[in-house]
């Protein structure tokens, strides 16, 4: 019985070791991705807003507002929200 304690705490020991010494290897980066958002001649980005992969950015055009919404791990364009005035 205490020789197979005995037994049973070496290789406790060794796959402990094992792990310690066992390297992963450098992790790469995450490649940077351009997202091109088209915007009309003389638009300004008044705001831009970050929330965990998301990224809202806020177009004005003249009179015209738009929020377009980019999800920054793909490096694509989920959505674009055009807000126009209320009407009475």
């Amino acid at each position: 019985m205490g020789g197979l304690l005995v037994i049973m705490l070496v290789v406790l020991l060794g796959g402990i070791a094992w792990k310690a010494t066992r390297s992963k290897g450098p992790e790469e980066p995450p490649k940077a991705s351009l997202v091109e958002i088209a915007t009309p001649a003389g638009a300004t980005i008044s705001d831009v807003t970050l929330d965990g992969n998301s990224m809202a950015v806020h177009v004005v055009s003249g009179a015209n507002h738009e929020v377009v919404v980019v999800d920054t791990k793909k490096g694509v364009i989920i959505s674009r929200v055009r807000l126009k005035p209320e009407t009475p």
